[in-house]
């Protein structure tokens, strides 16, 4: 199910589990930033949860255009984040939250 269609959505973010999370702490603030800047992106996945534009995966320039910063800066941010294992790659080479894949799941369960 694609969810770019369905307008206004909102991301189920507990402020605690951000502060919380043993590994998204041990990264920079830099890092951190960037990170919720792709959660807010892998909210208009399709799949929902996952690092992608129009259905394909977001590049590195996508990145950097969106979060208004240089491309060196995102390889650099992203293997930051990549080394502490915050976010997951997908055979394709998709990164995605496995939060946001479990909640997705959870939440159409439910349904």
């Amino acid at each position: 199910m694609s969810t770019a269609d369905e307008g206004t959505r909102y991301i189920k973010f507990w402020p605690q589990d951000w502060v919380r999370d043993p590994l998204l702490r041990r990264a920079s603030i830099e890092a951190r930033g960037l990170w919720i800047d792709l959660i807010c992106l892998m909210a208009d996945g399709d799949p929902y949860g996952h690092l992608t534009i129009s259905g394909a995966p977001a590049t590195v320039d996508d990145i950097a255009h969106f979060c208004r910063i240089r491309p060196r800066v995102v390889v650099k941010l992203l293997a930051e984040l990549e080394k502490l294992k915050v976010y997951s790659v997908t055979s394709d080479g998709i990164i995605y939250s496995r939060r946001m894949v479990r909640d997705w799941k959870k939440a159409s369960a439910g349904k």
